[in-house]
């Protein structure tokens, strides 16, 4: 299911879309919120040559929005466990049986902060790809069309 938002600005092939915060938006870094946070601001590629000031439908693809959410998601969470999990693994085998979970905890934290740094890095090379953004369907009002509905005389 598409979104609609204006776009607010134009850059190559890449829009800028305002659009109204949705109930299920959470902090995923795939928007930015505005100074209003029921105005949320977006990127999507504009490969239908939408202008300026148009209204328009967007979505992200399902396998892109799905692999997205894995990255930033499932890979820190894997990370933080199985660091965890070895950590005990090694302590207890190596005769360090006292305090090794909180140890392998601090290692697991640590770890998990570390995923979360090299993902933040790589970030900026995901948005290049242009394969986790967002993809401009069409165009539901163009900005020189002017609308009335429901006018009566």
């Amino acid at each position: 299911m598409g979104r609609i938002g204006k776009i607010i600005n134009l850059s190559d092939d890449v829009a800028v879309v305002s659009m109204q915060a949705n109930d299920g938006c959470g902090d995923c870094d795939a928007c930015s919120h505005g100074s209003n946070d029921s105005v949320q601001v977006m990127d999507a590629l504009n490969n239908i040559g939408a202008k300026l000031g148009d209204t328009v439908e967007f979505d992200m693809e399902i396998p892109s929005l799905l692999s997205a959410a894995f990255i930033a998601y499932v890979i820190p969470l894997i990370t933080m466990v199985g660091s965890i999990a070895l950590s005990i693994f090694i302590f207890k085998n190596n005769g360090y049986e006292k305090n090794a979970e909180l140890y392998a905890s601090i290692i697991g934290f640590v770890t998990l902060f570390l995923t979360l740094l090299v993902i933040r890095l790589f970030d900026s090379k995901m948005k290049e790809s242009k394969r986790f953004i967002a993809k401009i369907n069409r165009v539901v009002i163009k900005s020189n069309q002017e609308v009335f509905l429901n006018v009566k005389k």
